[in-house]
């Protein structure tokens, strides 16, 4: 799964302590992070979807399942982001300071019929914001085995092919290649309805 983090860069052109919270939240969960501020967005489209992508006219943003705004320090590029997530469908976990008051086009699409459904605001402080972040991924269908910390021990002998495939693809990621094939494995799971419908039941 993809989770593109919109936010505002801090004026020396880097990420600020809460959107950097929550990328290191999210790839904990084995989300592929990208972003508008650069010290965070770890991945990136694999270069034949990004070819297939280009030949059809589409952007970056239409490739993304979900979307986590930081509307502490709005601005014109986040809020395009924000509009474009909901007018493509997409679900928005738009978070805001504790206490800071919804501005009133904000407020407007909360209140739309067609982008309430998708748009999900919610006040933060410190103890709050994992939990948030934690919600917003269950609305996503991630399960309960994305959000915890992996902690079974499995080894794994590749040949010396394999290996080298997996540091190219994990170094073009920006992800460890341990962590590459976590993902790999989630996608695998969330597109095999098979196993989702026997709940990976041995029973076949």
């Amino acid at each position: 799964m993809r989770i593109y983090i919109a936010g505002m860069p801090t004026k020396s052109g880097g990420a600020g302590i809460v959107l950097e919270k929550i990328a290191d939240q999210l790839i904990a969960s084995g989300i592929a992070v990208l972003s508008n501020v650069p010290e965070i967005s770890k991945n990136t489209l694999p270069a034949q979807e990004t070819a297939l992508a280009e030949k059809r006219g589409e952007v970056l943003l239409d490739h993304m399942h979900a979307f986590i705004v930081d509307g502490s320090s709005p601005d014109s590029q986040t809020g395009y982001i924000t509009a474009y997530a909901l007018f493509r469908k997409k679900h928005v976990l738009y978070i805001l300071p504790q206490k800071r008051k919804v501005d009133q086009s904000l407020q407007m699409l909360a209140q739309n019929k067609s982008s309430s459904q998708f748009l999900h605001i919610r006040h933060w402080t410190d103890g709050t914001l994992p939990r948030h972040i934690n919600d917003f991924l269950r609305r996503l269908s991630v399960s309960v085995k994305d959000s915890e910390t992996p902690t079974i021990k499995f080894t794994l002998r590749v040949t010396p092919s394999i290996d080298q495939y997996l540091s190219w693809r994990a170094k073009r990621s920006g992800a460890k290649k341990a962590d590459f094939l976590r993902q790999m494995i989630d996608e695998e799971m969330e597109k095999d309805e098979y196993y989702k419908k026997n709940n990976g039941s041995d029973n076949l």
